[in-house]
């Protein structure tokens, strides 16, 4: 039986490497010719393949050895059938692509050394705090990541959209505990002063030269597709795109969190509410790429954090 393909419904992935390349290469032509013949793991055999070496080898090392490996087995394919072969191929070489990014993203110093310094400072100082509010920074800002791999996005936007996400919520700190922690439906001021977050987070890094460029997303987190959000009520096109797909992430951890003013969500429950603002509060692509990612999140433990 393959052995990624035995693994696919068990966790945790052991990470580390093969005893050898011969070994590493056997198990990734096991692992190709499983997916060829069972399309719909196609994401499950290769991506975990990729997640088991991938902190032992380089993204061209990795490539180079899914190359070589797709090579023999359609060398090993009868004539007539290669040309289905090397489409299911295309696709796996895709996936790996998407694995190898998100592995680039989601490296400890990815952001760039200084500017994860000032933001990994930003979140240890949060964390003194309030440690709900550093794990909602952390956690947004790696699904974020993981959206804009899955939008097809290269490693530089994904790192845009992982520092917006860690970001994104800075200027709560801002906010009196009093507002944050009330148990019960905050009052129209109240409700206002919350909103200013967007604005004062924005204030905070928009002097920053290293994360100057995070501000805009930072600021435009809570707008809406149909223009009802805040705090410019942009829409459409006028929201950058970072600041599109931290939204959808931002939701979707915020509503499966608890809260002391409510009971948190089934991840199934969130999923349904972001898909019933597609295309009217959130943007299209996003929400697309969004339930791919938390699709495989729900049967495949996450790759990086």
């Amino acid at each position: 039986m393959n052995v990624i393909a035995a693994q696919a419904s068990s966790t945790p992935i052991p990470l580390r490497p093969y005893p050898g390349i011969g070994a590493a290469f056997s198990d990734l032509i096991e692992s190709i010719s499983g997916a060829v013949d069972e399309e719909a793991r196609t994401e499950i055999h290769v991506s975990r393949w990729v997640a088991r070496e991938m902190h032992a080898a380089t993204a061209a090392e990795i490539n180079t050895l899914v190359e070589d490996a797709t090579m023999h087995v359609v060398a090993g394919t009868p004539m007539p059938e290669r040309p289905a072969v090397a489409r299911r191929l295309d696709a796996l070489r895709s996936e790996v692509a998407k694995q190898a990014a998100l592995a680039q993203v989601t490296a400890p110093r990815s952001i760039g050394d200084v500017g994860r310094e000032i933001i990994d400072g930003i979140l240890g100082i949060i964390s003194i705090a309030d440690t709900d509010l550093q794990e909602h920074l952390g956690a947004v800002g790696t699904l974020s990541a993981r959206i804009a791999i899955s939008m097809g996005k290269d490693a530089d936007f994904a790192e845009t959209c992982k520092a917006v996400g860690m970001l994104h919520d800075i200027g709560k700190m801002a906010i009196h505990r009093s507002i944050l922690d009330k148990s019960g439906p905050l009052n129209d001021v109240e409700m206002a002063i919350v909103r200013r977050h967007a604005d004062a987070g924005y204030r905070m890094i928009v002097g920053i030269p290293t994360l100057q460029r995070y501000a805009e997303g930072v600021r435009s987190h809570h707008e809406r597709l149909d223009g009802s959000g805040y705090p410019n009520r942009l829409a459409g096109d006028e929201i950058c795109l970072e600041a599109r797909v931290v939204a959808v992430a931002d939701v979707f951890h915020a509503m499966t969190s608890r809260r002391c003013y409510r009971e948190s969500l089934e991840p199934k429950d969130a999923i349904n509410e972001i898909v019933r603002g597609r295309g009217t509060l959130y943007d299209t692509a996003v929400v697309d790429a969004s339930l791919r990612v938390l699709g495989a999140q729900r049967g495949i433990q996450s790759l990086a954090s």
